[in-house]
């Protein structure tokens, strides 16, 4: 089925339902995971799907992070207009393949990945013994400049009406 499917509809399209699906497959278990965290808000939590739909391209793992920081903002009370760590770290992905990252940029882009992925910023920081505590002191403040004006660049305005409806619902 799926192969005949991929021959009428095209191989571009069926990898991008694919891949859809994979991200619902995401979405659906960071919600549960969530439930477990804060049972008592389950409900507002369900309400969420919408608002951590993916808003730009991005791979699964980054993607678990973005919907993971979104779900902990409802029982922080939190806006959930602000960009996540996940899509200011695409933002800055996609930036790196028009131009060469500046070094604020490069430290935001590290501080963001040990924040969100501390995994795989560790093992990078294993291969690379010039992570130093130097250079992110450096540019320290710099980057925190550059995170603040990235945030409202990539503010997610489409997120303001799921969070008004999902306030009305909590009175």
């Amino acid at each position: 089925m799926i192969g005949e499917l991929e021959l009428l509809l095209g191989q571009p399209f069926m990898s991008r339902v694919q891949s859809t699906f994979a991200l619902v497959n995401i979405a659906e278990e960071e919600i549960v995971l969530a439930r477990k965290r804060w049972p008592l808000i389950g409900e507002q939590i369900d309400k969420a799907f919408m608002a951590i739909v993916p808003t730009c391209p991005m791979p699964d793992i980054l993607y678990r992070a973005h919907a993971a920081e979104l779900l902990a903002r409802i029982p922080a009370g939190q806006s959930m207009r602000p960009a996540t760590d996940a899509e200011c770290i695409a933002a800055l992905m996609e930036w790196s393949t028009i131009s060469p990252p500046s070094q604020e940029a490069f430290c935001l882009y590290w501080r963001l990945l040990r924040r969100r992925l501390p995994d795989i910023a560790a093992k990078i920081e294993a291969s690379c013994p010039g992570m130093d505590d130097e250079f992110r002191t450096h540019t320290r403040s710099l980057a925190a400049d550059m995170e603040a004006k990235l945030r409202r660049g990539i503010e997610q305005r489409l997120r303001r009406g799921i969070e008004q409806r999902s306030s009305r619902h909590q009175k």
